[in-house]
């Protein structure tokens, strides 16, 4: 498959083998949450199945999914494009702003802009609190 049509908010079956442990097995669909290039893409396997140990959103009624679905959001991963099989659908784009928020929470990820906005605070709270810069009285 040429990946150059793989596109962040679509659905595609997805070659996760071999995985180890835990991991997500088999072919299934994955939501395509991030594509760097060809051969470097974030996915969200999805699974058909709820367990309570997982973090889900839920995917129903869904027209090109064949089940009622739920996007695992502590199970993305970096794979390489190659394993894409086949094109399924696309997700409309209030329910991918969903996942990727629901996402950011669960990976602890900030906005843009926030880790130079946080370290500059940071800064500032260090210079507060400098033993050295203390007044004595």
């Amino acid at each position: 498959m040429n990946n150059k049509y793989i596109h962040e908010r679509e659905i595609w079956l997805v070659d996760l083998e071999p995985t180890k442990g835990v991991e997500i097995k088999k072919v299934r669909p994955c939501l395509i949450m991030r594509k760097f290039s060809n051969s470097h893409v974030i996915v969200a396997p999805l699974t058909s199945q709820k367990k309570k140990s997982e973090i889900f959103f839920n995917l129903s009624n869904i027209s090109f999914l064949k089940k009622d679905s739920w996007v695992c959001v502590n199970q993305i991963r970096t794979i390489d494009g190659s394993r894409c099989i086949k094109r399924s659908g696309v997700l409309p784009s209030y329910k991918f702003k969903e996942i990727q928020k629901i996402s950011g929470e669960v990976l602890k990820l900030l906005p843009k802009g926030a880790i130079a906005q946080e370290t500059k605070r940071n800064s500032l709270s260090d210079q507060n609190n400098d033993p050295s810069l203390i007044q004595e009285e």
